[in-house]
């Protein structure tokens, strides 16, 4: 009898941990803001970014995909003669180069000088619903590390491709920030504002 119980419990517990290992990613539980920016911090850098003519400006990148590939936008190396990434850590590490780019959607993926085990997002694989809850976390005007919320306000067509709408703060120094879904994942990477309005900001989905 004891057995029985035993092996009842096992199974049940077993059921409930697959149950939630398979379960689809709506279904998974959300984070609090303090989880998910403890979660998702070691993966997110700021771009130190000197370009040919020798002006340093910033600009913001995630660690996705492998554990020494930087996904940013584009427009923030593009003119790039060398950039660092600057993690929240204080880690300093090198890109040493662009492994690819789509200039017309505004991003790239840049190789750092080693591997960072650990740190690296995950991806979201579905498109998030309008006015589901969004957080950016870059470098807005320098101030790094600095998170901010928001909605998906729409998902529409721009340029010829999808896009998504967000009512997040975002300020220069905030191109290449990750948008992370309530989850922490990386859903898409902020790439523009609309001028002279107030939190109209792009983001291109990852």
């Amino acid at each position: 009898k004891e057995q029985m119980t035993v092996r009842l419990r096992l199974i049940f517990w077993l059921g409930l941990w697959l149950l939630n290992a398979c379960a689809p990613a709506g279904l998974q539980a959300a984070l609090t803001p303090e989880k998910l920016y403890q979660k998702v911090l070691p993966s997110v850098m700021t771009l130190e970014v000197k370009s040919q003519s020798g002006e340093k400006f910033i600009g913001s990148a995630v660690l996705a995909l492998a554990d020494d590939v930087v996904l940013t936008a584009w427009h923030v190396v593009a003119d790039a003669r060398s950039v660092c990434a600057v993690f929240a850590d204080g880690q300093r590490v090198n890109v040493i180069g662009c492994i690819d780019y789509d200039g017309g959607r505004d991003l790239a993926l840049l190789k750092l000088e080693k591997q960072l085990p650990y740190r690296r997002a995950a991806l979201g694989r579905e498109l998030p619903a309008v006015a589901a809850r969004a957080y950016v976390i870059g470098s807005p005007k320098g101030y790094d590390f600095s998170i901010s919320d928001g909605l998906i306000s729409q998902i529409r067509s721009v340029k010829g491709f999808l896009q998504y709408q967000l009512s997040c703060p975002i300020s220069p120094g905030n191109s290449g920030s990750p948008v992370f879904n309530q989850r922490g994942e990386v859903i898409g990477i902020a790439s523009w504002t609309k001028a002279g309005a107030q939190n109209l900001s792009f983001a291109i989905p990852t």
